[in-house]
């Protein structure tokens, strides 16, 4: 779902025609990183097997270095190229500015800027939920004894009550970690 607002909002500022962070496709090349992570660690939860754990742990470290890199990014466009927008009022002196430039120009700024700190959220977000899946993926991947025990839960009916289906749930053996 990151994935996808983070797409979405890059094509917002390819429309806004922000050079400084869509030349590089950097809301493009983190939506997809943030879409196959995410896939892939819910195929993962859907059948684990070791090799689907070994692909996921990876693209989620790839998602993770891509949050990263793209929140270096956008932090360096708003603090370095800020400037730049409002150069382009300044068509020939100082004395002729056009102010109704000046006040579209400060609102385009103000939309650009608001879609850059929410791709940096959604950065921040994916960063997050990246490294914490990584965490538990090595956890999981790097035991010596990836073999599935089933565990039981016994159910009490009560009498006069209808009784609730408990899933199965299956949780892997304690073994070294990485």
């Amino acid at each position: 779902m990151v994935g996808i607002c983070s797409f979405v909002s890059g094509i917002g500022l390819a429309l806004a025609d922000d050079i400084y962070i869509v030349m590089p496709g950097v809301p493009f090349w983190t939506a997809l990183a943030f879409i196959v992570s995410g896939s892939l660690s819910v195929a993962f939860t859907k059948k684990p097997k070791l090799s689907l754990g070994k692909v996921t742990l990876a693209f989620n470290i790839i998602s993770a270095l891509a949050a990263g890199t793209a929140m270096i990014f956008f932090c360096l466009d708003i603090a370095v190229f800020r400037m730049f927008y409002f150069s382009q009022c300044d068509s020939i002196s100082e004395e002729k500015k056009d102010p109704l430039c000046l006040e579209v120009l400060g609102k385009l700024i103000v939309l650009n800027y608001s879609i850059k700190v929410l791709l940096m959220l959604f950065c921040l977000l994916e960063l997050c939920i990246a490294v914490s899946l990584s965490v538990f993926g090595c956890k999981t991947v790097c035991h010596n004894n990836f073999s599935y025990q089933p565990v039981i839960l016994q159910q009490i009916s009560i009498p006069g009550r209808e009784s609730m289906a408990v899933p199965l749930i299956t949780a892997t053996s304690e073994a070294e970690s990485c």
